[in-house]
């Protein structure tokens, strides 16, 4: 604890102040007293000013003083005297003390701090109490210190402070030896049994022992203590009495002036002292860390030297009278650094006065906010920028909107608000991974940013989806050039994990203020622009118009019904037969979804799938179709109705759900149906987004049992080369390649589905035609060899009741 000749303002000596214990300061030379705390002025009754015209002699009985000087002769601190002293009080009447001496620094040079214990309770009537043996067991069992007595080596008697200290009952402590209460050794590597029995005997011999010493609580937590080791006569009889006091709290005292010796100098605030007139008198070593000035440079310097320029600090008056007035100031600083650099600090500045209210000096202790301040500004980045691409977020482009509203107002122009997503992403990013769904997102906001120019402004407001504010426009027709200049940007190819993307845009436009005025309905409209786009297909972008608006309530309505319906039993299945044209019978039938609607009767899939497919509730509808066409077909199979093959449709959604084959496996089981009995269709475009995993599901469809069909064949992107590797039984080629057959311009229509026929086969699948209607169309696709075919020539989707009757007429169909 080194005050370094900061007197009363130092961290020490505010703790040495405040303790609760007499304190005492003095020169080891010429022991006279340095400083003394509040504790030792009531103490010892002296005044502070009279208490440091003292030397420690001055506070000893006169038989007393040789006795201190022999026994601190070779001692070096931290230690505590043995025994207990006399002390005199001013009034002239004697303390009994037990001393701790620590080594300290004051005022630069060495000095010693003393830390008094006043036992003189104790002491006097445990001396009254020998006088008086009838009177021993009060004072034995109200000792301050623990107190037991020994016997040929064991404890025969203790006190219920034994008791506590040694956290065990006295029952089970008597009839142990004082070492069986010891680590084996102890720190000063004796060993406890043997250096025991060596103190017992002495003491029983009549030898006063004093020592330090190491015990074990009950639950093996060791203690420091103090132990006096005396002879003593009881009823005729002798007994070791063994005094133990637990100095735990005096070590823990010390290391606590040592800890905050290096909290003040080592720890990780800034303290800073100065006089009253603000000049630095100390500086503890943090604070050169942070500013790069040696501590001892600064001694001297006003703390106004220290400000970084230009700062916008608080005057230092203002602080002065808060300080005077309050007691504490609490704010922050800039400082400087000797390199240039700045310094924030959170500061709490304090007085310290004299007892007559005089400030003596100012206490500053600061916090380094320096990073905060940093991290507090990324936050602030962060709050209105998406982290990924760097954009606007959604916070920061609304911001940004009514900026430039205001801006449209005040110059009467307009401004266009764009909505854009990127068509097929969520599958490109299922194919390609993670990582590269970021990349292409990066390159998608470079793009637009590039695109739009320095007018403007691009943020990222979904997990696909931009939004766009345009600088001024004059017609509101010049959004449509800004719109197809950000899709040409957009739609050029990108590369990604060596592989080829295509970015499909589409593009949402609201005007203002032809299609709103408020940030938030511009918004909106845009949205809503872009649902329309959405269902335009490709690239393409559309305008608001207040139709939307209408069909957007319909379609809210119309989802909060959708979810109704799926746990109320609405969806029913209609079945369309399938004719296999070598065999002249039933291939199997489709299951087509229908939703039986509480209000608006039976609608079409084209109604809702689509919206099931956008909010995902495809999955669960999707599960729920496949058990009633499980249920069903087991149903036909013990009527005997030969229905061949049940198909049932799954949605690209679906295939992306990891559960699909298990949850497939598990309807199969509940419902008691073959396997082989089933088919799912499967579009080309879903099964080809990532060809590798379509391989796998299909082949893991195939395991169960069930065949595999290509619908909507030819309509995809699939290359040659990756529909090689597809497992599949069948392909059904798509209703645009049948409508014209039969036709005056049919002719390359038939060259083309012969061809197609021609590559399913030569691939090993089955090839189904749908959309049949006209028997001009059945007798071409005869012709070209087709092996199954569908459509309302044969049969509309019918209802199971409907269904056996429409399959007995089916056959007629190829003899007419």
């Amino acid at each position: 604890m080194d005050w370094v000749g900061a007197g009363q303002g130092s961290g020490a000596a505010a703790f040495f102040r405040a303790h609760p214990q007499p304190m005492i300061v003095y020169d080891p030379d010429t022991l006279r007293i340095l400083a003394v705390n509040a504790s030792a002025v009531t103490h010892y009754g002296y005044p502070e000013t009279e208490f440091t015209s003292l030397t420690l002699l001055d506070i000893r009985p006169n038989e007393d003083v040789q006795r201190m000087l022999t026994a601190r002769a070779g001692l070096q601190p931290p230690y505590v005297m043995p025994g207990t002293f006399r002390h005199l009080r001013k009034d002239g009447t004697e303390l009994d003390v037990v001393i701790s001496v620590f080594a300290v620094r004051f005022g630069g040079r060495p000095a010693r701090l003393v830390q008094i214990v006043d036992v003189t309770p104790d002491r006097r009537a445990f001396v009254s109490l020998l006088r008086a043996e009838e009177k021993f067991r009060a004072l034995f069992e109200n000792a301050y210190d623990a107190v037991a007595l020994v016997r040929s080596g064991r404890f025969v008697e203790c006190n219920s402070r034994t008791e506590e200290l040694f956290g065990r009952p006295r029952e089970r402590f008597l009839g142990h030896g004082p070492h069986e209460l010891s680590p084996p050794l102890q720190p000063d590597g004796r060993d406890s049994r043997a250096a025991t029995d060596r103190l017992l005997t002495r003491a029983l011999e009549g030898s006063e022992e004093r020592f330090p010493w190491v015990y074990l609580k009950a639950d093996g937590t060791r203690f420091e203590a103090e132990v006096h080791l005396s002879r003593l006569d009881v009823g005729g009889e002798a007994f070791v009495k063994a005094q133990i006091r637990d100095v735990t709290l005096q070590k823990q005292q010390f290391d606590e002036l040592r800890e905050l010796r290096q909290a003040v100098e080592q720890g990780s605030t800034t303290v800073v002292l100065t006089d009253a007139e603000g000049r630095i008198r100390y500086a503890n070593r943090r604070f050169a860390e942070l500013t790069g000035f040696d501590k001892q440079e600064v001694v001297g310097w006003s703390v106004a030297e220290l400000a970084a320029p230009d700062a916008a600090n608080p005057d230092l008056r203002v602080i002065t009278e808060t300080v005077r007035r309050d007691g504490v100031w609490r704010g922050e600083f800039v400082n400087r650094t000797r390199s240039g650099g700045r310094v924030w600090e959170r500061a709490q500045i304090t007085a310290v006065t004299d007892e007559s209210g005089r400030v003596l000096q100012y206490l500053k202790v600061a916090e380094d906010i320096t990073e905060r301040r940093s991290m507090s500004a990324q936050l602030e980045y962060l709050a209105s920028h998406d982290p990924l691409t760097g954009l606007l977020n959604r916070t920061g482009f609304e911001e940004r909107l009514v900026a430039a509203l205001a801006d449209r107002r005040a110059d009467g122009r307009r401004t266009a608000v764009l909505t854009v997503d990127l068509q097929g992403f969520r599958l490109l990013k299922d194919s390609l991974g993670a990582d590269a769904g970021d990349e292409l997102l990066r390159m998608a906001a470079r793009r637009l940013t590039v695109g739009l120019g320095d007018e403007g402004a691009v943020a990222r407001l979904t997990r696909d989806e931009f939004g766009i504010v345009t600088g001024p426009l004059g017609l509101a027709v010049e959004a449509t050039e800004v719109a197809a200049r950000l899709l040409g940007a957009l739609e050029e190819p990108v590369e990604v994990e060596g592989r080829e993307a295509v970015l499909r845009p589409r593009m949402g436009i609201a005007v203002y203020p032809d299609h709103g005025e408020r940030p938030g309905e511009l918004l909106k409209h845009a949205s809503l622009a872009l649902t329309r786009a959405r269902a335009q297909g490709g690239a393409a972008f559309a305008f608001f118009t207040p139709a939307m608006d209408v069909r957007a309530r319909e379609r809210f309505v119309l989802e909060g019904e959708l979810r109704a319906a799926i746990g109320s039993d609405q969806f029913v299945l209609h079945y369309q037969p399938m004719l296999d044209l070598a065999r002249g019978r039933t291939a199997g039938v489709e299951a087509l979804v229908r939703w039986q609607h509480p209000t608006r009767g039976v609608l079409a899939p084209d109604v809702f799938i689509p919206l099931a497919e956008e909010t995902g509730m495809i999955r669960e509808i999707g599960l729920q179709v496949l058990r009633l066409a499980a249920r069903q077909l087991r149903l036909w199979i013990d009527e005997g109705l030969a229905v061949g093959r049940m198909a049932v449709n799954l949605s690209p959604v679906q295939i992306r759900s990891p559960g699909l084959v298990d949850e497939a496996r598990e309807v199969f089981r509940a419902f008691g149906v073959p396997s082989e009995r089933f088919e799912f269709e499967i579009t080309e475009t879903a099964a080809m987004v990532d060809p590798r995993r379509g391989a796998e599901l299909l082949e893991e469809l195939r395991s169960l049992g069930a065949r595999v069909t290509l619908d909507d064949f030819g309509t995809g992107y699939a290359s040659l080369a990756y529909l090689r590797d597809l497992p599949f039984d069948a392909i059904k080629v798509d209703r645009s390649f049948v409508r014209r057959l039969g036709t005056a311009a049919s002719a390359d229509d038939e060259r083309i589905l012969a061809a197609v026929v021609g590559l399913g086969k030569s691939l090993g699948a089955s090839v189904v035609a749908e959309g049949v209607e006209t028997r001009e169309q059945l007798r071409v696709l005869r012709r070209v060899a087709a092996d199954v075919v569908q459509g309302h020539l044969l049969s509309c989707p019918v209802p199971a009741a409907d269904l056996p009757e429409r399959l007995a007429g089916i056959s007629a169909v190829l003899t007419d």
